[in-house]
């Protein structure tokens, strides 16, 4: 049962959750509704785990995430094997114009699932390109993938 490799997630603090309904006026109907999100034991629960539901069910270990984010980065190919057509593996990484993100309240583009935007210093220097790729997660996880071919 691999259901047991999955991490408990921790609830949310409730200073996170004001923090995330505070970013922009779209953020608690673009976030918390339905509510569920911070609630530990549904996000926990196996059906929860089980069930399909775009942009928040990815369970795994980071390892097994970062399998995910290689697989994408190897147009579809993963330790010698074909697990994707390469034209669906750049489908999911090819993102989107830019443009500003009215939930979250920062300019960005996203793929099918992924966020696309550069990661730069404070002072504005470019330090991953654009083809960075990822998702923050619940509980405050997050995974990121930069091609720097």
């Amino acid at each position: 049962d691999e259901l047991a490799n999955c991490a408990e997630l921790s609830p949310w603090p409730a200073e996170t959750v004001a923090e995330l309904k505070g970013m922009t006026d779209l953020a608690p109907r673009g976030l918390f509704e339905p509510d569920v999100l911070c609630d530990s034991d549904i996000v926990n629960s196996a059906a929860w785990r089980q069930a399909e539901i775009p942009a928040v069910n990815v369970h795994g270990r980071a390892s097994d995430v970062a399998k995910v984010y290689a697989l994408l980065l190897n147009g579809g190919e993963l330790g010698g094997v074909r697990l994707l057509k390469e034209a669906t593996a750049n489908l999911l990484r090819q993102p989107s114009p830019p443009g500003f993100d009215k939930v979250f309240g920062f300019e960005c583009s996203w793929a099918l699932g992924f966020q696309h935007q550069p990661w730069a210093t404070r002072e504005g220097d470019i330090v991953c390109p654009s083809s960075r790729f990822g998702l923050g997660g619940i509980g405050g996880s997050s995974a990121f993938a930069a091609d720097f071919r």
